[in-house]
């Protein structure tokens, strides 16, 4: 059986960031006052908050197999995903970049996760292994 999970990773650029903010500082907020409930409110502020988040923003899925190595993250496997794109647009220079930019992600995230690991058998008790 094979088994992966597929999550969901949201891509945020400054110019995204930006423009969601100046959106949102733009918005008559009079009908939020207006409501008679907190309830009612929270509702509509949380709706205008999700739809223009929706819009500004972009959503990303990763999937991570069982047979993915340890110290594999969801931003390297992004990350990697960009620079398959590239090379399948065709764009050198890009993808020269991104390779590079893969390599020195996976050789820091190799140490860091051992680091990690070691920590956590320092920090934990063997007899509750």
């Amino acid at each position: 059986m094979v088994m992966e999970v597929v999550r969901s990773i949201i891509i945020v650029k400054v110019a995204s960031n930006e423009l969601f903010l100046t959106f949102i500082l733009s918005l008559s907020w009079n009908l939020l006052y207006r409501l008679p409930s907190c309830q009612e409110k929270r509702d509509l502020f949380y709706n205008i908050l999700l739809e223009s988040f929706d819009i500004f923003f972009r959503k990303v899925k990763v999937k991570i197999h069982f047979r993915d190595k340890p110290w594999m993250t969801i931003d390297l496997k992004t990350l990697i995903s960009k620079r398959q794109h590239a090379l399948a647009d065709g764009n050198t220079c890009q993808y020269k970049q991104l390779r590079h930019a893969v390599n020195c992600a996976v050789k820091q995230a190799k140490p860091n996760y051992f680091q990690f690991q070691v920590n956590h058998l320092k920090s934990a008790i063997p007899r509750k292994w």
